[in-house]
């Protein structure tokens, strides 16, 4: 009959190999995920030995998506700019609904005889610091978007480089 220490020190063996089993399955099914996002330096050497792990297992397919991943990043200018038309577009939007909205209130106070020097004035301040507040939002994200492309206008030489690089790894794993 086992003691209880015994029985005690098989449950934690058997806990002890469990988890460790659990450990060893979980990193052998992320080896063969795709990385996530660009995990080469720009020489496209690969930065953590866990990504050198997925490229010795994934081969092409490592490259393929890390050729992807480049390609994504050099398009990040013409990205930057249509993110800035779209904002553009709904900012005209949302000023043409406020002034409707506006001209239909002012329309629905004169008619019933709301329309006070005292209301007119509150009115006026708070379109005043409306429209501080948009210019503020407006300066802060016209900078948020032109660092956002100056970055990625700074980048593309080097992307370009590693696009041609990696491009030549992908064709000695395909040959």
């Amino acid at each position: 009959m086992k003691t209880d220490l015994e029985k005690y020190f098989y449950l934690m063996a058997f806990l002890l190999i469990f988890f460790f089993g659990v450990y060893w399955i979980k990193g052998l099914v992320e080896s063969y995920e795709p990385p996530s996002g660009l995990v080469v330096n720009m020489q496209a050497e690969i930065i953590k030995k866990s990504d050198k792990q997925k490229e010795l297992r994934q081969g092409a397919k490592f490259w393929q998506h890390q050729l992807d991943e480049v390609r994504k990043a050099i398009k990040e200018p013409e990205e930057v700019i249509a993110l800035s038309h779209q904002l553009n577009e709904i900012k005209n939007r949302n000023y043409e609904i406020k002034k409707s909205i506006e001209a239909s209130v002012e329309k629905t106070l004169i008619e019933s005889g709301l329309n006070t020097p005292e209301a007119q004035s509150r009115r006026a301040a708070r379109k005043e610091i409306e429209r501080i507040e948009e210019k503020l939002e407006n300066s802060e994200t016209t900078s948020y978007l032109q660092s956002r492309y100056d970055a990625a206008i700074k980048r593309q030489p080097a992307l370009l480089n590693l696009e041609e690089i990696i491009s030549l790894k992908l064709n000695n794993f395909k040959n």
